[in-house]
């Protein structure tokens, strides 16, 4: 568990790349708010000590990889407008209330653990939550995940993580770039 002056300083640099990431979104600068939302990602990742973390769109039936930010490039074959069928992906169970948004160790959780997702990301922990747009449609999910259990992620972990999704939701809405980015 980080030192609660490492727990502070977390807190400032998400709240940093949030920042950043809604100043990029309300001037609609072309190019720079995806950066700022890989930015964002990244922060999302440390703060939480996770491997990877993305955001994803769900459209006809499929999850799309639209930003990922992980510790090595193309983690186990991630890349950015990559897809898989959206059945059977954490994204859609957590979304559809099949699974929690967090899931400190997967292997507890037979329905996780059975996915073949979990052992071709060797995923170990998982956090997700839906990205809502404006109307109520659900956009997509941004989600982390570990190599290695976090019995630590719990609650707060995925309040956190709402916020981030409800900011990341907003900037869609307001950035044309962006959207266009991410569709």
């Amino acid at each position: 568990m980080p030192s609660p002056d490492h727990a502070e300083t977390l807190v400032e640099r998400l709240a940093s790349a949030i920042h950043r990431f809604e100043a990029a979104t309300l001037v609609a600068m072309q190019g720079r708010s995806f950066r700022e939302l890989v930015g964002l990602l990244a922060e999302v990742r440390q703060a939480f000590d996770m491997d990877v973390a993305f955001v994803a769109r769900f459209t006809e039936g499929r999850r799309v990889f639209k930003a990922i930010s992980a510790d090595a490039e193309h983690p186990e074959g991630l890349v950015v407008n990559g897809s898989d069928p959206l059945v059977d992906t954490y994204c859609k169970l957590v979304v559809d209330g099949d699974l929690p948004a967090a899931i400190p160790d997967v292997s507890a959780i037979p329905l996780a653990a059975d996915l073949p997702v979990t052992s071709r990301l060797d995923i170990k922990s998982y956090l997700s939550v839906p990205i809502i747009m404006k109307g109520g449609g659900v956009f997509g999910t941004l989600c982390c995940f570990s190599h290695q259990t976090r019995q630590g992620l719990g609650a707060r972990h995925v309040d956190v993580l709402k916020a981030v999704a409800d900011v990341i939701g907003e900037g869609i809405a307001r950035d044309e770039d962006l959207r266009e980015s991410l569709a």
